[in-house]
């Protein structure tokens, strides 16, 4: 039994199993109760899900052994029993699907349980999960093909396997399944049945070996860059379209009477946002996304560009709500303009009332910030969020509108890998189920830091740390179902490092407390 003794104790910021286990004893104020899972290998991805439909969170990982061209992936999976432990060792453990390149979780067929969903070649490949006749877990795979085509997915990737969404529930039950090809883009379901084909194109770059010296690894290099996928309702006929969002433009699929769609767009709208010093030098960035952000049920635009280099560069948001048809372009209705910033958007929902608000984060950019960095290790960051409300008419002017908060947060760097020294800080997660998203950062690599979100304060408060060797990513789950957000961290960084579930303690500010099982997970 695990015991908690009275004592003791932004992707890239910039652009950017089990063998053992052993129980942590957390501290009076500690958030989480710890559970370590020796691992053999280098964890590329974990996750909490129910993969065998029992009601509880089990253990997925995908595992790595060397290096190409001699690489071993596999799938483990620890089945959580019915006293609420995570095995010490895997229940399964089984080859994972060759030249996976990307992957998602769904229940995307008809057996109970969540699937693991791999972008491939040839389509998506599936990874289900049932006991057999002898009661034994088994793996279960199979393809939804593509007809004749290739997706994005010509390989694996070689750093590891990375999250992507490829189910959708937009269009209804059972999800659909989205496969980014070379310049198209596929929907089908997990049977095969091709429902979408649909023309997106993409944005090409390549790199060409120049005669003489040999910089690079081969003659011709390219980066493929396919477009953003969102879906919600654009025309206000209550289907769920398509859009496609590149840099350069935006695509609409509009959905028809009879479910489908036709393999041209709708609309195409040129954006026009990249200058031509931009376009030459490879710099700036546009990036668009619909999603619904008043809870009218139509898709609304945010549309977020970076504008000159590293030295000069601008950070601008702009969000157009739409009012039946689409949305105008010409007139937005919030903007935000900040000079000389990187920064990243999020539309979040972040205070659990249905509707989203504008999460902002930047990072300053000029001689003296660039100095600081290396001098101090690490990269100031603001974060700001903003309400978002329609107005009945477009304004002539776009708003700027008050920030509910605005706060400087610290992200320590690992210059040996050019990342956060932990994992990266999010407000993904409430973890005091109060509904109001709340702040979690990894400091240096070596502590867990919990802020409680609320909007008077935002996240000026630090609520909790933990004493945690942070290093990697986290993912969240629920473990022990009493509603409030787990976690499970791992390293893909080095060979060999356990897997650490985090358990919430309950014990912070506000924390709601819900029906369920105990907090404390039972170890025995």
């Amino acid at each position: 039994m695990l015991t908690r003794p009275g004592s003791c104790g932004l992707a890239r910021l910039g652009a950017l199993l089990a063998f053992g286990l052993s129980a942590l004893p957390a501290a009076a104020a500690d958030p989480f109760f710890v559970q370590v899972v020796e691992s053999r290998g280098r964890t590329v991805t974990a996750e909490l899900v129910d993969v065998d439909g029992d009601g509880r969170q089990d253990l997925l990982q995908v595992v790595t052994f060397g290096i190409p061209p001699d690489e071993r992936r596999f799938v483990r999976v620890h089945l959580q029993n019915e006293s609420g432990t995570i095995p010490p060792k895997p229940t399964l453990e089984a080859p994972l699907p060759e030249n996976s390149a990307a992957y998602d979780l769904a229940e995307a067929d008809d057996v109970p349980g969540v699937d693991l969903l791999l972008l491939r070649p040839r389509g998506i490949g599936i990874v289900g999960f049932a006991r057999g006749e002898d009661g034994v877990l088994v793996a279960r795979v199979s393809d939804a093909l593509l007809p004749q085509d290739l997706t994005i997915g010509v390989s694996s990737d070689e750093r590891g396997l990375d999250r992507l969404p490829i189910a959708t529930t937009a269009f209804g039950s059972p999800p659909w399944l989205i496969a980014p090809g070379l310049g198209e883009t596929f929907f089908m379901t997990a049977d095969g049945t091709l429902k979408a084909r649909i023309m997106t194109g993409a944005r090409a770059n390549f790199f060409v070996q120049p005669s003489g010296l040999m910089l690079s690894e081969s003659d011709i290099q390219i980066f493929l860059d396919a477009p953003r996928i969102s879906t919600g309702d654009v025309d206000g006929d209550g289907r769920a379209d398509i859009v496609a969002s590149q840099r350069h433009q935006l695509q609409v699929f509009l959905q028809a009477e009879d479910g489908g769609f036709d393999r041209s767009p709708s609309q195409v709208v040129t954006l026009g946002r990249i200058s031509f010093e931009d376009h030459i030098r490879g710099s700036g960035a546009v990036r668009t996304a619909a999603k619904d952000i008043d809870g009218d049920g139509l898709a609304d635009l945010i549309l977020s560009e970076t504008v000159g280099g590293v030295m000069d560069a601008g950070y601008n948001t702009y969000i157009y709500f739409n009012r039946g048809k689409g949305w105008n372009l010409e007139k937005p209705d919030y903007a935000f303009e900040t000079p000389e910033v990187l920064g990243a958007d999020q539309l979040i929902d972040i205070d659990g009332n249905g509707t989203r608000e504008l999460m902002r984060i930047g990072i300053p950019i000029n001689v003296l910030e660039l100095i600081e960095i290396f001098l101090q290790e690490a990269i100031d960051a603001n974060l700001a969020v903003y309400g978002l409300e329609r107005p009945a008419i477009a304004p002539e002017k776009p708003r700027g509108g008050d920030a509910w908060f605005d706060v400087k947060l610290g992200v320590p760097l690992d210059f040996e890998t050019s990342r956060p020294a932990g994992f990266i800080p999010t407000v993904e997660y409430d973890f005091n189920g109060d509904g109001f998203r709340d702040y979690i950062s990894s400091t240096d690599g070596s502590k867990i830091e919990v802020y409680v979100g609320d909007r008077e304060d935002g996240y000026r408060r630090r609520d909790a740390r933990q004493k945690i060797a942070t290093e990697g990513q986290i993912r969240p789950g629920d473990i022990n179902r009493d509603g409030l957000t787990d976690l499970v961290m791992f390293n893909t960084r080095r060979d060999n490092q356990p897997v650490r579930l985090l358990t919430n303690a309950g014990v912070l500010r506000g924390t709601v407390v819900k029906p369920g099982l105990s907090a404390q997970p039972d170890a025995r």
